[in-house]
């Protein structure tokens, strides 16, 4: 989606010093960030940074108090349906039993919906995974399911080590112009819904559903694209 873009590895570099009986140790963090400009309605997004030192960002880091009254996050759970979060200004994210759950994590390489009455900007900040996430791994079920790039970088989606199932299907979702299809046909590949074999490339910060009709779970080890450090 054109309106996402990234500062990634050799974006931000933060160098802490800490000293130890007197032998200075460095820890060197890559921060990057999103600018995403959201419309009114529902958006597909993702999360594809860490919280700083590690770890999944939770809801309050990745958008803080900058989004609009009452926006719902919405993520889904195959074979369950949807879990939703809501923000009430000023006091925070809420679950759908009205409990306090900005902690909640935002796992990399899932997908979730972002649904405001209003358009806004938002920026979402976090460490780039370095090389302790070289891989990271993402666990396709039979059926529906919300993924992503789990990197803040272009990704196609034969990244890494994956076998899709003979007619999985991949749909993007653009606000104001709907749904685009992907669909798997071994051996040849993926083609659009013009059957034109391509190569789909997910965006950065962008949710796909993924449809599979593989009869069991399969694990999509994703691989860091970039060489940063």
């Amino acid at each position: 989606m054109k309106r996402l873009s990234a500062i990634v590895a050799g974006g931000i570099l933060a160098a802490s010093l800490v000293a130890q009986a007197q032998t200075p140790v460095y820890s060197v963090n890559a921060v990057g960030y999103t600018k995403v400009a959201i419309p009114a309605g529902a958006t597909l997004l993702a999360i594809p940074f860490s919280q700083v030192g590690g770890g999944a960002l939770s809801i309050d880091a990745a958008f803080g108090t900058q989004v609009p009254d009452q926006a719902t996050l919405f993520f889904y759970v195959p074979g369950s349906g949807y879990v939703s979060y809501q923000y009430f200004y000023p006091d925070g994210w809420y679950d759908g039993n009205f409990n306090l759950a900005g902690s909640n994590k935002i796992v990399r390489g899932e997908g979730f919906w972002f649904v405001s009455q209003t358009a806004t900007n938002i920026t979402i900040a976090g460490e780039v995974p370095g090389q302790a996430d070289a891989t990271n791994s993402i666990t396709i079920v039979p059926g529906a399911q919300l993924v992503s790039f789990a990197y803040p970088a272009a990704g196609s989606v034969t990244n890494g080590t994956f076998t899709p199932a003979d007619q999985d299907t991949i749909f993007s979702y653009t606000p104001g112009s709907g749904y685009q299809s992907y669909q798997y046909f071994a051996p040849d590949g993926w083609y659009d819904s013009n059957f034109n074999l391509v190569n789909v490339d997910l965006a950065v910060g962008q949710g796909y559903w993924y449809i599979s009709y593989a009869s069991g779970t399969t694990v999509w080890k994703q691989a860091k694209p970039y060489n940063w450090p």
